[in-house]
């Protein structure tokens, strides 16, 4: 039997122990805040195993989770991540996925160029259309772009181009650590990771959804329609990048080159980073048009197309390219060193 499989099966014996009568009394603490929350429209939850429930973030109020496997627990003897002086839990290269719970509801999904219309964006293209109300059931979305640790304890390996330990003086000031988002990273192989995690990619309803955060539908970027404000929130090629990429955008600078550590600019509204810029993030769904109807609960789109979805842009796009409704698309199969992942888990509410 190999290392993996040993840890692996370790883990299946383990995780309802760890996860359920261990955390008795913190599921009961999180069922009876959901069910009071304003958020959740009186969410009636159950205990979900593989997870463990971490409170409310004070600044948008949702509830957070940690992921149980993907947690490294020799870190602090075995202790819960605590939260800093902010009140965020800040990822690290040990910690777990941390998931937002995500209320249920409907949003206008997409965007459109006239001003007159909802979801105005002047440079939206016929594939961001038409814009159309989409309601989705509760869900649970990564806080952060996996990370090359979790990703690590999960597969045993790291396929990243700047993996840990890679380090430029030209272009950084310290090395790339195991808290970098995980790269050169498939659809088949984040699928097929997740999936052994009971977790998987979001659809791209979703993904909009929690990008937007609840935000003006006019909004173009994560959490701001202001060019110059861009810098906060999202990693993209701006002026920084200008001795190293091709293209570059002049009216962009932010501190990073290559892929920033998960988390080191700010996040939006329901506490999720990098949800514009750092990475390219695979969504479940097949490319196609907007006039297929999405599924319900989920919004997933069905389609038979190879090519899958791509939401967010990477480090060496252009701030065009990242904005909230744009899509892009490649061949499942495809691997660049700016295309990593964000981890959903669907609820059980029976």
């Amino acid at each position: 039997m190999s290392a993996d499989v040993a840890r692996r099966l370790d883990r299946s014996r383990r995780i309802a122990t760890e996860t359920l009568t261990k955390r008795d009394r913190e599921w009961r603490d999180a069922i009876t805040r959901i069910a009071g929350s304003e958020h959740y429209s009186g969410l009636t939850l159950r205990p979900q195993l593989g997870l463990v429930p971490l409170g409310p973030d004070p600044d948008s109020g949702l509830e957070e989770f940690l992921d149980w496997r993907t947690h490294d627990w020799s870190e602090n003897d075995g202790a819960l991540p605590a939260r800093g002086e902010s009140g965020r839990i800040a990822m690290t290269g040990t910690r777990g996925i941390v998931f937002v719970l995500v209320p249920g509801g409907s949003f206008l999904m997409g965007a459109q160029p006239d001003p007159a219309e909802e979801n105005f964006d002047p440079a939206a293209g016929p594939t961001s259309a038409p814009v159309r109300p989409v309601v989705l059931a509760p869900y649970l979305i990564s806080r952060y772009e996996m990370t090359q640790g979790q990703w690590f304890r999960a597969t045993g390996g790291n396929p990243s181009q700047y993996g840990a330990g890679w380090f430029s003086p030209n272009v950084m000031s310290e090395p790339v650590s195991l808290a970098h988002p995980v790269e050169l990273v498939s659809w088949e192989d984040g699928s097929k990771v997740l999936d052994r995690l009971a977790m998987q990619l979001p659809t791209e309803a979703q993904w909009e959804r929690a990008a937007r955060a609840g935000a003006d539908p006019a909004t173009i970027w994560t959490a701001t329609s202001n060019r110059s404000g861009l810098a906060r929130f999202a990693n993209l090629a701006g002026r920084e990048a200008q001795p190293f990429f091709p293209r570059f955008d002049p009216e962009h600078v932010d501190p990073f080159v290559i892929p920033a550590a998960v988390g080191s600019l700010a996040p939006n509204a329901f506490g999720l980073h990098d949800t514009t810029g750092n990475v390219w993030e695979w969504c479940r769904d097949s490319f196609s048009p907007y006039v297929v109807d999405p599924r319900p609960g989920d919004g997933l789109r069905p389609s038979t197309e190879r090519y899958r979805i791509l939401r967010g842009v990477g480090f060496d796009g252009p701030a065009d390219a990242s904005r909230l409704a744009h899509r892009n698309t490649d061949d499942s199969s495809g691997r660049t060193n700016s295309l990593g992942l964000r981890a959903s888990r669907p609820l059980r509410l029976d």
